[in-house]
């Protein structure tokens, strides 16, 4: 009764094999045992995310959001988004390296954005198979706040509750 073992090679990922063991040696052949069998490990694919809409969108900043839907079958190793202005394709990544379970919102926070501005971006995750596949895309514009503005009212008083606001014209 000595166990033994062999390692085989060059097996397709995802199928189903069967085996079985026997001996020989000078004086013949054993009887084959009974069959056992073992499917081989699929190969990882890329994960998939979900983009969500974009919050705390502000004069310069915004905070991205989206959703590690599935990992691929293979852990994250980096995770984030990808935006720039609306159509013009120059992406900036934003990105943590690390890994994140499936089901797990996740968002960043960007800074230095234009006043007024339409932005398009997409959240991504990595595995060790790839990259997730471009899903679509989420859009948002950035604040604008004026310089100054002019009221443009006669002169009086205008009751506000128990609070006035007095106008005067100039000429």
């Amino acid at each position: 009764n000595t166990p033994f073992e062999k390692t085989i090679t060059g097996l397709t990922p995802g199928t189903k094999y069967s085996y079985y063991a026997y001996a020989k040696n000078s004086a013949g052949e054993s009887t084959v045992s009974s069959s056992q069998y073992f499917t081989t490990q699929d190969l990882a694919s890329p994960p998939t995310v979900t983009t969500s809409a974009a919050t705390s969108v502000g004069e310069t900043s915004a905070t991205l959001n989206g959703v590690v839907d599935k990992n691929g079958g293979a852990t994250i190793t980096e995770y984030g988004f990808r935006y720039c202005v609306y159509g013009t394709g120059n992406y900036t990544t934003v990105k943590t390296t690390g890994s994140i379970n499936t089901n797990t919102p996740f968002n960043k926070t960007i800074t230095g954005l234009s006043q007024g501005t339409k932005y398009s971006y997409y959240a991504y995750a990595v595995n060790s198979q790839e990259e997730s596949t471009h899903n679509s895309s989420q859009y948002f514009t950035t604040v604008t706040v004026p310089e100054s503005f002019v009221i443009t009212a006669p002169t009086g008083t205008i009751g506000l509750g128990n609070n006035t606001i007095t106008v005067q014209a100039s000429g």
